[in-house]
C-alpha cells in the first residue's frame, strides 16, 4: 500500500504585480489555480489550498475538487512563508509545496520527485531550481518551528536537500506579472512551447 501524499498550494497573496487577481486568470480556458491543482490530483490523496487575500474568490475556484481543502492564513500579509506553515500544519503524510501561480507543472515531474531519495527534494531544470518542493513528513515539525518571518528558501538552504534534474521546464515558469500572463497566453498557442514543458 502506497504511503499517502498531500500537496500544499499557496494562493493567499495580493497578486500586486499581476495587475489582476491572478489565480482566476484563464489560460486555455482554465483558471491558473485550477491548472495547478489538476497537476497534483493524480498523485495526491489530499490537497490543501492556502487562501488569504480574496479568499471567497479562491473558494469558488476550489469547490469542484473533492480532494481540495481550503484553509485560511490570517497572517498572509506577513509573506509567503506564513502560508507555507499554515498549509503544512493542515497537510498529512509526505507533502509537496507549490505556489499556485505555476500553471505548467507536469504530473510526470511530480512522479520524478516522488521517486527520489532525499528527505527534501527540489526539482531543477538546466541547473535552475524550481517548484514544487517535496518533503517527507518527518520534516514537517522542523518547518513549523522555523522562524515564521523567514522564507522557504532559507529553510531549505538550512537542510541538505536532494536536487533532482529533469527535462520539464514547467517547474520554472511562474506567473508573477501581467507581462508573464500575456507571454504565456501567446506562447501556449505554439506547439513547440507546449512540447518543451
Amino acid at each position: 500500500m502506497k504511503k499517502p501524499v498531500s500537496a500544499v498550494i499557496l494562493a493567499a497573496g495580493f497578486s500586486s504585480r499581476a495587475g489582476a487577481f491572478k489565480m482566476e486568470l484563464p489560460l486555455d480556458g482554465k483558471a491558473l489555480l485550477c491548472r495547478n491543482i489538476e497537476s497534483f490530483l493524480p498523485l495526491c490523496q489530499s490537497i490543501v489550498v492556502v487562501g488569504g487575500f480574496e479568499i471567497q474568490r479562491i473558494k469558488r475556484l476550489v469547490e469542484p475538487y473533492s480532494k481540495v481543502k481550503l484553509v485560511e492564513n490570517p497572517r498572509y500579509s506577513q509573506g509567503m512563508f506564513s502560508s507555507v506553515q499554515t498549509g503544512a500544519l493542515h497537510s498529512s503524510g509526505d507533502f509537496f509545496i507549490c505556489p499556485g501561480d505555476y500553471p505548467f507543472i507536469q504530473t510526470e515531474s511530480l512522479q520524478i520527485l516522488l521517486d527520489g531519495q532525499g528527505e527534501i527534494r527540489i526539482p531543477q531544470h538546466k541547473g535552475k531550481s524550481g517548484h514544487p518542493v517535496f518533503l517527507l513528513e518527518n520534516q514537517r515539525e522542523s518547518l513549523l518551528q522555523w522562524n515564521s518571518r523567514s522564507s522557504l528558501r532559507e529553510f531549505l538552504q538550512s537542510k541538505d536537500p536532494q536536487y533532482i534534474s529533469m527535462n520539464h521546464r514547467g517547474i520554472l515558469l511562474d506567473m508573477d506579472t501581467a507581462h508573464d500572463y500575456v507571454k504565456y497566453q501567446r506562447e501556449q498557442q505554439n506547439p513547440s512551447f507546449m512540447e518543451s514543458l
